[in-house]
């Protein structure tokens, strides 16, 4: 039960616990709605003619 006192442990699960609430993200290639990029024909057009 001396593994339980080590600091090392403590912080390993508390930083393991910190990276798995921030980079909680879907699956690669998978992008909500939110996040998608919409570029129409028209703009593809302007952008074409500059």
């Amino acid at each position: 039960m001396k593994l339980l006192r080590e600091p090392l442990l403590h912080f390993l699960l508390l930083g393991g616990l910190i990276f798995a609430v921030l980079f909680d993200e879907e699956a690669p290639g998978t992008a909500s709605v939110e996040n998608q990029i919409l570029i129409e024909a028209a703009e593809v057009e302007r952008m074409a003619a500059a």
